[in-house]
C-alpha cells in the first residue's frame, strides 16, 4: 500500500507531478521524493495528495511526522483566563 501525506500549497501542482517535499525540524532538513495525486481546490489554495516514491521513506516520514506531533505540543501557546 502506498504512503504518502496531504497538505496545503497556494500554488497548484499537476497531477502525476513529481515534487521534492522538504520539513524543517530541530535544525535539520528532511527530504522527500514524492508524486502528486490528487489535487483539491479550496477556497483559498489547494489541499495535495502525495505518494512517496521510494516506499522505503515510510519509516522515516512516520518519525518525521511524530516528531513534528511532539513539537506543537511543546510549542502550544497557553491561554490564561481572566479573572
Amino acid at each position: 500500500m502506498p504512503v504518502g501525506l496531504r497538505f496545503f500549497s497556494g500554488t497548484r501542482l499537476r497531477l502525476q507531478a513529481g515534487i521534492r517535499i522538504t520539513i524543517p525540524i530541530r535544525q535539520r532538513e528532511h527530504h522527500f521524493q514524492a508524486r502528486v495525486i490528487e489535487v483539491r481546490p479550496l477556497r483559498v489554495g489547494y489541499e495535495i495528495t502525495a505518494v512517496l516514491r521510494n516506499p522505503k521513506d515510510a519509516d522515516h516520514l512516520a518519525l518525521v511526522e511524530r516528531i513534528c506531533a511532539i513539537e506543537c505540543v511543546l510549542h502550544k501557546p497557553v491561554f490564561r483566563q481572566e479573572s
